[in-house]
């Protein structure tokens, strides 16, 4: 450490690398309703989402109205995960309502507050209502734990600091002077780990104190919280280290005391760890860089420690003094360099796990405080430097102690400091914990990249939805200048399906990219589907150059209004599958031999009953009539003119085992999944005969659909992969991506695509049946998405089974909103969008049809293309520093050993 006098820079990663103790806090990431959406007047649920898990027994959500009267009913509990809370209400009315948050960190044991503020209805929120009361550094906590972060990092630093400079140190170099320098040395040694020791038992107390007074009183229970039971853990190892000290006190230090202590030491820096950012994160790798970082801490600032309090002080009296402390230096800093190397490398990254904002972190109190720790840890490279430097002198060591003394003194200064800059770091908040939950979607520009002749066109949509948008265009030729001749750009939209007709508008030049000119205008996109668009380069004198291409355009869900509406079945079912038809919504049920009709214009209900077990999935063939399966009977049927007909499906072998009939599918023929014989049949209604398809042992297969390619599409949940029958051959070709799909449950075709749900694996899967290749698009987590469908304004709105709530993405701009259902535990599972801008849901456990309706008011003018100045990415930052840190590091600690062997030759 002491050679690297000139590299402030190495010094800035190691302390920002000492970032990774700071322990994390549950701040809101999602709320419900919130996130810039409206609830709906009759809302009866509140949740709210956070960025780590919390105590339920020590949280609670409490709701009021804008009189301030508390309106829920008081039972909050954890809504999809252990890191969301929920709390009901009555129906609340249009209005404004503020949430009172209060959540116990299952991590470090913080009790977080925080305010929320949300309407209901067509309420609009003033600016500036909402309430930010949020504490962002937990001084109190600070202050607790401070002094056990300072005698950890003493405690565990000297004794290796004894083990490995004193213990391996030449003592005849002292002479005379051994017995005397060997006895300070005991008792200083045993005098700084002790101090050390009361510390953080004092620091155990005031931790305990300083909660007590957070939860209002002293509660046993909250020793049964993950931060108790590591309280509890540190209490029983501060106790250990006590009994240790006191054996090493009666008896004296040696080699073996040392390391039992060292081994204790590390157990207690384990508990530190996993109180921290690393394991709120639940992933291992972050966890183990935060344990990294506990020891490379330790081992520097409580090593300076050692040198200022202990090893200094004991040659002081010594005739040799300046020879020792000549010779024992390079081996010091020859240990702490490699320490230093350590955190240059695992810091940076450890933080790239945490927050890798450059942005936020620079522009946060976290980040200011990270500058203050950085200027700290500087000083003390440089110092360090400095005393090396003027210590270690190829004319001779006269003077060297005394030199030593004074700048290890002011350094242990300056390490305190910066351990008092951690604990507020420690107890603080992350850069993304200062960010309310985002209230605007950040929208996507569509950049497409045509050729057309000689010339490359790159073209920007900005925003990409619904309404007006700005369009950017460049032209250049193949080698990228600009083309000499061009004298403007002309754009054509349109949209055949609708007898839409292109109106030609001519860009105006707007600036330039890389020295080519950039022409802007505006194109407005009036519903959503796939449109036309042209672009033109128009030339002086030779032929203009043109491309056309497609463009998909939905409506940004961020923009959405959901509406909901609630019917409830009149009798009690289980329904389970909604078909929307020709002004009904026919459902299935698999509790009894039925399949329900609802009357969308008479808003009734009517039930078929038919001799069977139950109805389970159904599909419409082109005269109107309803297919279903019945798997209770081994049977499939349909409803036509009100009556129902049931068809017996042959047992397939092995005969003992009962078809597992799943979902069915008509084209002129009828195709029913039997998942348990891994097979897929087609019967064929003219002649009442069955056809066997095998996909495969263990393949499950359950979904079916009849794809816009006229083959026949199917997810094999047990295999991990979906395929289909070609009706006319019978062959089946299946695809996969590499490992596998997570349970695939359900395929929607949409603009060209196939978006398959991923029960287990929480996300849309998107596979182009063109190139074969598959693109994951992560969805709620938990939520265990099914049935999916293309909803009102181009969207893909996909039922999330146990969640409660529905997501809406966007295939253009892949933004996406969680729309709640209104029912808690509804086991929503299969979604269905009507002709009127509805999509159509049942919560089987609710026992209610429900129709979400949606509306969009696109924006009246384009919203301003964001500027493509990015700021500096954190990896471009970090890498080449870190770089330039481990080749130093590794020099700094080849010349300390080298200084080490030349002093042992030189100093008698």
């Amino acid at each position: 450490m002491r050679q690297l006098a000139a590299l402030t820079v190495l010094g800035a990663l190691a302390v920002a690398g000492m970032a990774a103790p700071a322990h994390a806090h549950p701040f809101t990431i999602e709320f419900w309703p919130g996130n810039g959406i409206s609830g709906e007047v009759g809302t009866t649920q509140v949740w709210v989402k956070y960025s780590e898990e919390v105590e339920l027994d020590f949280s609670s959500l409490k709701v009021y109205d804008a009189l301030g009267n508390q309106i829920d009913n008081r039972d909050t509990t954890h809504h999809t995960d252990d890191a969301s809370l929920t709390v009901s209400t009555p129906p609340l009315e249009e209005g404004i309502y503020t949430v009172a948050s209060k959540v116990l960190s299952r991590v470090d044991g913080h009790l977080v507050p925080d305010t929320l503020v949300f309407t209901v209805g067509n309420v609009v929120l003033e600016q500036g209502a909402d309430v930010d009361d949020r504490e962002l550094l937990y001084l109190p906590e600070a202050a607790a734990r401070f002094p056990g972060l300072v005698g950890q990092s003493i405690l565990v630093g000297s004794a290796i600091a004894a083990l490995l400079i004193w213990g391996t140190q030449d003592r005849r170099r002292i002479q005379n002077d051994a017995e005397a320098v060997g006895r300070v040395h005991r008792s200083r040694l045993s005098g700084v780990l002790g101090a050390s020791l009361i510390a953080i038992l004092a620091s155990n107390i005031a931790v305990l104190a300083v909660q007590t007074v957070r939860l209002g009183a002293f509660s046993p229970e909250a020793l049964n919280t993950h931060f108790g039971q590591m309280w509890v853990m540190r209490m029983v190892i501060t106790g250990a280290l006590l009994a240790l000290w006191f054996v090493i006190e009666r008896r004296g230090i040696d080699r073996r005391a040392l390391v039992v202590l060292i081994g204790l030491g590390a157990a207690l820096l384990w508990t530190s760890s996993q109180i921290g950012h690393g394991a709120a994160t639940g992933d291992p790798v972050p966890a183990l860089l935060d344990y990294m970082h506990n020891w490379v801490a330790a081992v520097w600032i409580g090593g300076v420690a050692y040198l200022c309090m202990v090893l200094v002080p004991s040659i002081s009296k010594a005739d040799a003094r300046d020879r020792m402390t000549a010779v024992m230096l390079p081996r010091f800093s020859a240990v702490f360099t490699v320490c230093l190397g350590v955190v240059i490398i695992t810091g940076p990254l450890l933080m790239w796990f945490l927050d890798s904002d450059l942005g936020a972190i620079t522009g946060s109190v976290y980040g200011k405080l990270i500058m203050a720790k950085l200027a700290l840890a500087a000083g003390m490279v440089a110092l360090g430097g400095y005393a090396q430097l003027s210590t270690v002198r190829t004319g001779g060591t006269t003077g060297a102690h005394g030199r030593l003394r004074r700048s290890v003194r002011i350094e242990m200064v300056m390490g305190v400091a910066l351990l008092g800059v951690v604990a507020v770091l420690i107890n603080g908040t992350l850069p993304g914990g200062e960010l309310r939950p985002a209230d605007a979607h950040e929208h996507q520009a569509l950049r497409l990249t045509e050729f057309s002749g000689n010339t490359k066109f790159v073209v920007d949509v900005y925003p990409n939805v619904l309404g007006p948008n700005g369009i950017y265009v460049t032209a250049t030729d193949l080698n990228g200048n600009p083309p000499p001749d061009q004298t403007g750009i002309r754009v054509k939209a349109s949209n055949p399906g609708r007898n839409i007709t292109p109106v030609p508008m001519d860009l105006e030049e707007a600036g330039n990219v890389d020295g080519v000119p950039e022409y802007s205008g505006e194109v407005t996109f009036g519903f959503a589907g796939e449109w036309v668009v042209e672009v033109e380069s128009q030339r002086e004198a030779g032929v203009n150059e043109s491309v056309m291409f497609w463009i998909p355009v939905t409506a940004d869900p961020g923009s959405l209004d959901i509406r909901t509406d609630g019917y409830a079945l009149p009798l009690p079912a289980k329904p389970l599958y909604p078909i929307y038809h020709d002004g009904g919504v026919w459902i299935s049920d698999p509790s009894a031999p039925r399949v329900w009709r609802f009357d969308t214009s008479q808003e009734a209900f009517e039930s078929y009953e038919f001799d069977g077990g139950v109805s389970l999935f159904m599909d419409i063939d082109g005269n109107g009539r309803v297919w279903f399966t019945d798997p209770a009977s081994e049977r499939i049927g349909y409803v036509e003119g009100g009556a129902v007909t049931t068809i017996d499906v042959p047992r397939l072998e092995p005969a003992d085992v009962e078809n597992r009939l799943m979902f069915i599918s008509v084209q002129k023929d009828v195709w029913v999944a039997a998942a348990t014989k891994d097979a897929i049949m087609r019967y064929d209604p003219d002649s009442g005969e069955f056809e066997v398809f095998d996909i495969g042992l263990g393949s499950f297969p359950f979904f079916l659909a009849t794809g816009p390619d006229g083959n026949v599409w199917f997810t094999a949940t047990g295999g991990g992969f979906i395929g289909y029958i070609d009706p006319q051959t019978g062959e089946i070709v299946t695809f996969a991506p590499e490992g596998g799909l997570a349970s695939p449950e359900f395929i929607l075709f949409a603009g060209g695509m196939m978006w398959i749900s991923e029960h287990s694996g929480d996300g849309l899967a998107r596979f182009d049946p063109a190139t074969g290749s598959f693109h994951r698009i992560p969805l709620d987590a938990d939520g265990l998405p099914y049935g999916s469908a293309l909803g009102p304004y181009g969207n893909i709105w996909v039922a999330q089974h146990v969640v409660d709530e529905v997501s809406v993405y966007s295939p253009t701009s892949g933004s996406q909103i969680s729309a709640p259902v209104p029912s808690q535990g509804s086991f929503v599972q299969f979604v269905s969008s009507d002709d009127q801008g509805g999509v159509w849901l049942v919560e089987q456990q609710s026992n209610v049809l429900t129709r979400m309706g949606a509306t969009y008011t696109p924006p009246t003018e384009i919203l301003p293309r964001p500027s493509e100045e990015g700021g500096v990415l954190y990896t471009e930052a970090a890498s080449p520093l870190m770089a330039a840190g481990i080749l130093a590091a590794s020099l700094f600690f080849v010349k300390s050993v080298w200084d080490a062997r030349r002093l042992e030759r030189e100093v008698p």
